[in-house]
């Protein structure tokens, strides 16, 4: 895998390398990507972008990314988008996921990041301090309640309707 970061954001490149070797959710991560383009993220939060065909990613970060205490669960968060898109049993479609409306997206992304970190949850790599946020709070109710009490969060916060429409 390549890696291009012509800004520097990420000057340690084996803390990236690790994460992409170790990943709990696709073993052959490191096989699956070619080129690993670092660039400065203009959301609000890190994300990645992933092309399947040209096997071609795009790690959005801030300069102070590096600097969180979660950093390397940032990581493992954004790889594990990747890693579902490669899982063909995920049932990822970029053709349908870029026909959803703004809103439908925010509330695809918000369901997929409390999949994505209940799963990493599982494989205890959500550090303490990550634990208190707002998205952890959703994703330990989601696990604590049972199957009816999820579907009516879902159902309530508009997201089932949603993942309705992608299926």
């Amino acid at each position: 895998m390549n890696i291009i970061d012509d800004k520097n954001l990420i000057p340690d490149k084996s803390i990236i390398e690790k994460v992409i070797n170790v990943h709990p959710l696709c073993k052959n991560l490191s096989s699956r990507i070619k080129n690993l383009t670092i660039e400065i993220s203009m959301d609000p939060s890190e994300k990645i972008n992933f092309d399947i065909a040209t096997q071609k990613a795009v790690l959005f970060v801030f300069k102070d990314t590096i600097l969180k205490p979660e950093y390397e669960f940032v990581l493992f968060h954004e790889f594990s988008h990747v890693a579902d898109k490669l899982n063909p049993e995920f049932k990822y479609s970029d053709e349908k996921y870029d026909r959803l409306t703004t809103k439908e997206v925010a509330a695809v992304r918000t369901l997929w990041d409390c999949y994505i970190d209940s799963r990493l949850n599982r494989k205890h790599l959500v550090p303490a301090s990550y634990a208190k946020t707002n998205r952890m709070g959703r994703v330990d109710y989601l696990e604590s309640c049972g199957v009816n009490n999820a579907v009516h969060y879902l159902m309530k916060s508009g997201i089932i309707q949603i993942v309705l429409c992608l299926s």
